[in-house]
Formats: C-alpha cells, structure tokens, sequence
C-alpha cells in the first residue's frame, strides 16, 4: 500500500508549547482530499488557510468547514490519520543551557513519522511532504527512517538472516504550503495543539463565563482573536467525543489522546527518563 504525509509545525523556536502534525492518507484518495479541501478555501474566500490567521472571520469559518470535513471524510476513507506531536520546552528534557532547537525538531518529527509508517507494516511506501523549513536536515530525518524501515528476519531453519523491509520512503521533499493543500490540514492541527497547551487556563476561564448565569458578575474580558480560537477548541472538543475518539481536553490541561490507534491521535512528548535529554549545540 501507498500512502502520502503531508506535515507542518506551529511555535517552533518561539514559544514554550511547540508541536508538529502530520496529515496521513493513501496516495490514490490525494487528487479528491485536494479538490475538497479547495472548495472548502473557495467557498470562505481565501487562497491559503493559517492558523494564525484565525482571527479573521473568514479563517475562523474555514477552520469549522475543515473539521467537518474531516470528520465526515473519515467514514469514508478509512486510512487518513491526523497525527500531532506537542512537547514543553520548560520540561527535563528541554530546559537544559545549550539546546539545539534545530535538531531537536528533527528528532520530533522523526519520532512522528515513525510512528505513523509502522502502523501500517511490512510492505508500506511513503511520499512525505513536510512544508518549507529552513535550518531542517530533512536528508538526515528520511535517511533515519528508512534505516528503520528495514527490519532483519532471523530463518532459524537455514541459520541465515533475511532482510526485510518494513517500509519504504518513496520521495521525501519540501512542498509550499499554499500549492500543497493537505499541508494547509496540519498547520490547523499543529496550531490547535499548541494555542490550547498555551492558553489552557484562558480557554476554561471563557468556558465557565460562557456557563455563567445573567446574575453573576463578568470579570474576564476576552479579545476577538481569543473567542474564535477558544470556540474552535470547544468546537473540536466536542466533535471528539462525539465520535468517541478518546481524546481528552480537561483532564490534561490539552488535547490529549489515550488510544493513539484511533485516526486523530494528540500526542504529549514527556521525557522518557533522566537520560532523556533535549540535543546541544556544538561548541
């Protein structure tokens, strides 16, 4: 089987909740998703979705059509996977003199795609298409993964070793956001992840004003930008449990999924122990 990744980033190198998404599916649906996708721009009026960009109106309308979507294209296709990778950089891992940001992205998104590629095991081909990133070693992450895709096979009865592989990397290379679409599609994802990590306390603060009786004094004043993205995270929230994704949002302060088996999978980076350290630059 054949299948396409089509990845973006959110925060990278400026706050201290950053993330990566990567937006899966079988390469003969791509030339449909495209054309879905583009309607959804087309009918909101606008060329490119960004998530920063959701304090527009029409941003924030492209995003709830793009939800949509997805969760209805989701009955159909039963290979698309939305895959999201958020870490701290307050944590033990990261909060360390020195860190190598650069590399460290790297890491991440190698954890991510591997992931992802052995879900679908032996035999898989891959076309990765992560969106324009400079100071990136993407030569460095597709040659680790595919040393990962081969796996050796021991055949007790010749006492020989075959190599089989696990997966395969077909093409690995950057893309434009704005002429590749399913991009578009993880840049949502990426930066949802990141906004709610970030803006948690906020978010629960307008949840429980939006609850408020009309005889209970409003304190809390929230800016335009805030209420939009705050409501295409309850709006999300909802959609989850709908659905019965097992993807929680109070209990953890974000999103977070507990069976990363299911389509749309929130994935929380915590270090791994004390030899779990965040990469340093070179002197």
């Amino acid at each position: 089987m054949t299948y396409c990744i089509f990845s973006d980033e959110s925060n990278i190198n400026s706050q201290r909740y950053q993330s990566i998404c990567a937006f899966s599916f079988h390469t003969k649906n791509y030339k449909r998703i495209c054309e879905q996708l583009r309607t959804i721009l087309k009918g909101n009026g606008i060329a490119e979705f960004k998530w920063q960009k959701t304090k527009s109106i029409d941003y924030f309308n492209c995003a709830k059509d793009i939800f949509y979507f997805l969760f209805e294209i989701q009955k159909v296709y039963k290979d698309i996977r939305i895959d999201v990778i958020v870490w701290d950089t307050h944590d033990s891992r990261h909060d360390i003199m020195g860190r190598d940001d650069s590399t460290n992205f790297e890491i991440m998104y190698y954890h991510l795609l591997k992931i992802i590629m052995e879900k679908k095991g032996y035999g898989s081909e891959w076309f990765v298409f992560p969106d324009e990133k400079s100071n990136t070693n993407w030569g460095k992450i597709r040659d680790c993964l595919q040393l990962i895709g081969r796996r050796t096979k021991v055949n007790k009865a010749l006492f020989d070793m075959i190599e089989k592989k696990h997966f395969v990397i077909k093409m690995f290379e950057q893309k434009d956001s704005k002429e590749s679409i399913p991009i578009q599609v993880s840049d949502l994802f990426a930066g949802i992840a990141a906004y709610c990590k970030t803006n948690f306390d906020q978010f629960s603060q307008w949840v429980e004003r939006g609850q408020a009786t009309l005889f209970e004094k409003e304190e809390t004043k929230f800016s335009n930008s805030q209420e939009r993205r705050f409501v295409l995270i309850d709006m999300l929230n909802k959609l989850c449990k709908d659905h019965k994704l097992q993807v929680s949002l109070k209990s953890n302060k974000c999103f977070h999924t507990y069976n990363p088996n299911r389509w749309l999978n929130f994935w929380n980076y915590e270090p791994q122990g004390e030899f779990d350290k965040a990469p340093t630059r070179k002197k």
